[in-house]
């Protein structure tokens, strides 16, 4: 599964090049309980009637087509603003007296460039700015800077939005926690991946549909080529030292935002002992979460994947403050 936002830029690119006009929505600034962040994205194709990702619960959207449906084509981006008003509030529903700022930007295939350039180098795993200058019209990309996504708007200076690649989340060793983890991550719009280099284990165990299994490589392998940078989270759950160990003395030495390992207090300590001996340094091993996640007094497979998944996005906001 992709990123909510991914799939909107990837629907983008693709009408464009038919040649399909679309209206590209952004979600610039939100007051009080908001549905979705600033930054989110949602894409409508009048030609086609399709709509990709999301601003709300849907109320929104409701009240956002019939109004683009009725407007058509706009040569000047504009901005919208919903729930500020009382009576409008009451209408859409917006929880708690929320609201948000909405920019509404019409592309045709002029900008199709723009859009695959983006799309470009968040395929590459690399962190851009796509900008939209209101006065002189020009759109342009600019990769690094900061991963989270950010946004600012001005009448001045327009649009600046910073966009991150798609988040992926490794799982070593195929068992009970990491059966229930795959679709709660994959919810949270984590790219999933499994590494069970072990042949009997995977003979015996139903997979999960929507994860990518890796069985033919060692887990430090694979994080050292895939895994490696700070979109990807990495937690070790085969209770295996054999696999568990490989996997972390790799991924404590990568930039990934968050690193976990399955076990006890008193697993873990052994476990840090052993990485300690094996040349790992205090410093990368305090970055180490073991036991893995947030202490609710799990015990079941389904209460421990929930524990991690709970970690795993307080790990995400933490980096995007940095």
């Amino acid at each position: 599964m992709h990123a909510v936002n991914h799939e909107v830029v990837e629907s983008v690119v693709e009408w464009l090049s038919c040649k399909e006009g679309c209206w590209l929505a952004t979600v610039v600034s939100t007051w009080g309980a908001s549905p979705r962040p600033a930054g989110s994205l949602f894409a409508f194709n009048a030609k086609r009637n399709l709509v990709v990702g999301s601003l709300s619960s849907g109320c929104i959207e409701d009240v956002l087509l019939e109004e683009l449906r009725e407007l058509g084509t706009s040569n000047a981006p504009f901005l919208r603003t919903f729930g500020h008003d009382s009576s409008e509030q009451a209408k859409i529903e917006l929880p708690c007296g929320g609201s948000l700022d909405v920019l509404l930007e019409w592309h045709t295939f002029a900008s199709f460039d723009h859009f695959e350039q983006l799309l470009s180098s968040l395929n590459q795993r690399k962190s851009v700015c796509r900008r939209n200058d209101f006065e002189t019209g020009v759109l342009s990309v600019r990769e690094g800077g900061l991963l989270s996504t950010t946004i600012s708007l001005s009448q001045k200076r327009g649009l600046s939005h910073m966009l991150g690649p798609v988040e992926r989340l490794l799982i070593l060793g195929l068992g009970e926690p990491a059966r229930y983890l795959i679709p709660i991550a994959e919810t949270l719009e984590f790219e999933v991946s499994l590494c069970e280099p072990r042949k009997e284990v995977v003979d015996r165990t139903d997979l999960p549909s929507g994860v990518t299994l890796y069985t033919d490589i060692l887990p430090d392998d694979l994080i050292q080529r895939q895994f490696n940078d700070r979109s990807c989270a990495i937690v070790a759950l085969a209770h295996d030292p054999r696999v568990d160990d490989l996997g972390l003395i790799a991924a404590l030495e990568t930039d990934a935002f968050y690193v976990g390992a399955l076990g006890s207090v008193r697993t873990s300590d052994k476990r840090l002992e052993r990485l300690e001996s094996l040349g790992v340094s205090k410093s990368r091993l305090s970055a180490l979460h073991a036991p893995i996640g947030v202490d609710i007094a799990s015990k079941t497979p389904p209460e421990i994947a929930i524990s991690i998944a709970a970690q795993l996005v307080a790990a995400r906001a933490k980096r995007e403050d940095k």
